[in-house]
């Protein structure tokens, strides 16, 4: 199975290489920037363009749904052995006025 990114007018933007297993969620992100991707033992965070930013093994099974915090810094995934997974954003910027934060772990900035 592969993911494959078009725009509104149908023109490819990205083709992803065949995965091993079935995908079985993926969820763009609130803010539009990027989208989670989660197969059997898989969670996977893609920029907009469909560059990998984090491919991660997992002991959950497959990941059935996934699910973005409103802020777009947190993707919640259920597992099909019943258990619930949670990524957090690292290395998100946000500059306002003359301030310029950096979340470098999920509690420090």
């Amino acid at each position: 199975m592969k993911i494959i990114l078009r725009d509104s007018y149908g023109r490819l933007l990205y083709c992803s290489n065949p995965y091993d297993y079935v995908i079985n969620s993926i969820k763009w992100a609130p803010n539009g920037e990027y989208f989670a991707v989660g197969a059997f033992e898989m969670l996977r965070l893609c920029d907009k363009t469909g560059w990998t930013y984090s491919f991660n093994k997992t002991n959950v099974g497959s990941l059935i749904k996934l699910s973005w915090s409103s802020d777009s810094t947190m993707c919640a995934g259920a597992g099909g052995n019943g258990q619930v997974l949670f990524a957090n954003i690292a290395d998100k910027v946000v500059q306002k006025d003359n301030w310029e934060l950096k979340l470098t772990d999920e509690n420090k900035i």
